[in-house]
């Protein structure tokens, strides 16, 4: 997965092998400041890091894609 390759957190040994960082997510979705924060908190994070796993990445943008109106309406409204 590219986004998971542009991650900029050091590797952990405890870290999933595929993951998206804070970082690599706003470059990816090139949302302006809080909205991308925002976008970037519903997804199912892994504690303690700051990272989304590349399943909660793809599953999370799958949701946005292929969700009716009243789903999309419901996660903006989330936001």
């Amino acid at each position: 997965m590219d986004v998971a390759h542009r991650s900029v957190s050091p590797r952990k040994e405890d870290f999933p092998e595929h993951f998206v960082d804070n970082v690599s997510f706003f470059e990816y979705t090139k949302l302006p400041g809080i909205i991308c924060d925002r976008f970037f908190n519903m997804f199912h994070r892994v504690k303690p890091g700051n990272y989304v796993t590349q399943k909660e990445f793809v599953k999370g943008f799958l949701c946005v894609y292929l969700s009716t109106l009243e789903q999309k309406m419901e996660m903006t409204f989330k936001m």
